[in-house]
């Protein structure tokens, strides 16, 4: 069970992790105010900052299914122990009440806060077009 505590510490710093670094580059782009014609230089945060966002939120949304993964296997322990210790068995109740899990609604975390990335580096890569006349 303390495994299970020091197992979800990780996960939560992770978390913030993840989501400190994306609001950071969020914050880098937000600075930058594209004139017309746009400068090299922003047109270049344009297109690195929201591709290194979005791999970021892909890495992210694996993690996350790593740690969905092993509380799944942890849950799975303690459920055979409860069958071989003959106790009561809360994890077996638990897991036949359906409840989404919650690693499975977070996973949509790291999505959406891919999307605004993923418009911006369309944005930057037709900028990047147009302005090498591609």
């Amino acid at each position: 069970m303390g495994d299970l505590g020091k197992i979800g510490d990780r996960q939560a710093t992770s978390n913030g992790f993840y989501l400190s670094v994306v609001s950071a580059l969020l914050g880098i782009i937000a600075i930058t105010k594209p004139g017309d014609p746009l400068k090299p230089l922003e047109l270049l945060l344009l297109v690195v900052v929201p591709f290194f966002a979005c791999l970021l939120c892909w890495i992210w949304w694996n993690t996350i299914a790593v740690y969905s993964n092993l509380f799944k296997v942890k849950f799975d322990v303690l459920r055979a122990m409860e069958k071989e210790l003959e106790i009561y068995p809360i994890y077996v109740e638990e897991e036949a009440v359906k409840v989404p899990r919650l690693l499975n609604v977070q996973r949509w975390v790291p999505v959406i806060l891919a999307l605004p990335f993923v418009a911006i580096l369309v944005y930057g890569v037709i900028a990047a077009c147009k302005m090498l006349r591609l």
